[in-house]
């Protein structure tokens, strides 16, 4: 519950996160430098948050599966009231440390889905449109959405958070663009304090998914670089970065 980041992705069949030897995961997380040499792979995630300050979390928790297509959108759409209730509980568990008992400090620094689907799912409305009713059920290119969510802009960017800050906007329409990055557009009754937590979507990492390697993990190595400037974990049982001293 100290992890200062939390990657939402898929616990498979094997019992640990991205296990499948065809996932990149562990091959990105340990290129990047997202973690360090140290780990090993799959067999080594419940290290993580001691290591490297990350932690994991699947979006359907205690549903094992490799593959989002055997997922309906009904099915997740299930999952996204429970899913922002664990969320919340994390965040309670390590204010629960706090001296000041404080959400806001407790919430990560960063959360991450590994994949378009997992993110876009987490919106209630979703645009109408045949291309997108396809899409829901791969990861892959960028969504488009049709004229009943063109009023959404473009979400994601992989500026790396070093551009002047845009206004956070919570929704319960799906944005019109999904792209890799740091996302600006919230689903409506997202739980963790957006001012506090960024939250970024990445490429999947599933070997089924049909992308290039560079297309793969040069959005990893983006986050790779926000993590380092992010620094090592402040956040020190019995301390709140809200309370004066």
């Amino acid at each position: 519950m100290s992890s200062k980041h939390l990657g939402i992705g898929d616990t498979d069949v094997y019992g640990h996160y991205y296990s499948n030897p065809n996932n990149w995961m562990w091959r990105i997380l340990r290129e990047t430098g997202i973690a360090p040499e140290t780990v090993r792979g799959a067999q080594d995630d419940r290290l993580m948050p001691a290591l490297a300050g990350v932690g994991f979390a699947d979006v359907g928790s205690g549903i094992s599966g490799t593959r989002s297509a055997a997922f309906s959108s009904a099915t997740l759409a299930t999952w996204r009231l429970p899913f922002f209730l664990r969320l919340e509980a994390h965040v309670s568990a390590a204010a629960a440390a706090c001296t000041g008992g404080c959400a806001s400090c407790a919430a990560p620094r960063l959360v991450a889905f590994s994949g378009v689907r997992h993110f876009r799912e987490l919106f209630p409305e979703k645009a109408r449109c045949p291309a997108l009713r396809a899409a829901a059920h791969k990861d892959g290119p960028p969504n488009q959405c049709d004229e009943e969510a063109s009023s959404c802009p473009e979400n994601g960017g992989l500026d790396g958070g070093a551009t002047a800050p845009r206004r956070i906007r919570l929704t319960p329409r799906c944005p019109a663009t999904i792209r890799p990055g740091r996302q600006w557009v919230l689903p409506a009754g997202w739980p963790l304090p957006p001012a506090r937590c960024e939250v970024w979507v990445m490429p999947s990492t599933s070997g089924a998914a049909a992308m290039t390697r560079e297309e793969r993990v040069s959005p990893w190595r983006t986050l790779a670089a926000r993590l380092q400037a992010e620094g090592p974990c402040a956040a020190v049982p019995g301390a709140c970065a809200c309370v004066s001293t």
